[in-house]
């Protein structure tokens, strides 16, 4: 039975935090507090899901219900570039009143927007990335395990560590479903392939941000990725930062959450206001 844990780091935005949306510079860098999401097969057959920090806690959802959507989806996007070439809004949409019916009828009509969204870019990062891998069904059932040291909402890129965590997480598994040696044998990839293999999972880690955020820049999701600091541009690599000396920086958390999507929307607002002062 498979079993690895995969953890990212969270972020701090030094500066630019929301003109990098509009196309800006913004300087960033990792913090040393991170999510780690453990993956356990098991002869089970559902996918148990445990996310306690956001109120998700054993929830199962059946193999045959994940395989029968997997399935649906496969005949509509098995021919497309993932996830260049998805459309978005639409295949979230479907995601999301998959995870709704499925939910309902396990009894936990509960879901709020994060509940919502956190299963929502479960489900539209394994379909994802399994129907790009080649993948026709969820053999096993598998236990995932989320642990986090960062408080929702507090602007320490809890969101895109997640997503992060889930890409990597599902892209070893659908990996490991064709070559049981994966973990081994990434070691003894180049630093270029390894690094292709991260901007892939950033790839599908900035779909998760859109679920989360509605129009995220892509600067939270690599640096989650990749670490360091960097020098960042929307729609450009990164550009790493090199330090000539340490550099301290105090964090408080207020332990007032806030809504990343909603300062967007306020940051929008602004600007259609007042367009002269862009």
């Amino acid at each position: 039975m498979v079993k690895f844990e995969v953890s990212a780091p969270g972020k701090v935005i030094l500066h630019g935090e929301h003109s990098v949306v509009y196309g800006k510079p913004a300087v960033a860098g990792v913090v040393q507090v991170r999510n780690t999401l453990t993956l356990e097969e098991n002869d089970d057959q559902c996918m148990l899901i445990c996310f306690p920090k956001i109120g998700l806690d054993n929830l199962h959802i059946s193999l045959e219900a994940i395989n029968k959507f997997l399935a649906i989806c496969w005949e509509k996007y098995g021919a497309i570039e993932f996830p260049e070439g998805l459309n978005h809004d639409v295949f979230l949409e479907e995601v999301k009143n998959f995870v709704q019916e499925t939910v309902k009828e396990g009894g936990k009509d509960f879901l709020d927007s994060i509940k919502l969204n956190s299963l929502s870019a479960v489900f539209y990062l394994l379909l994802g990335i399994f129907i790009e891998g080649q993948i026709r069904s969820v053999r096993k059932g598998i236990k995932i395990d989320l642990k986090t040291e960062m408080s929702v909402g507090a602007g320490l890129g809890s969101s895109a560590s997640f997503g992060v965590c889930l890409a990597a997480t599902f892209y070893l598994l659908a990996r490991l479903v064709k070559q049981e040696s994966y973990l081994d044998d990434y070691n003894g990839l180049t630093e270029m392939q390894q690094h292709d293999i991260k901007q892939k999972i950033s790839s599908w880690a900035f779909q998760s941000e859109k679920i989360m955020h509605g129009n995220p820049s892509g600067l939270d999701n690599t640096i989650c990725t990749f670490g360091n600091v960097v020098k960042f541009y929307k729609g450009r690599p990164p550009v790493d930062i090199k330090l000539t000396c340490s550099l301290p920086i105090l964090l408080v958390d207020s332990g007032v959450s806030r809504s990343t999507a909603k300062l967007v929307e306020n940051v929008v607002d602004l600007r259609k206001r007042h367009p002269k002062n862009r």
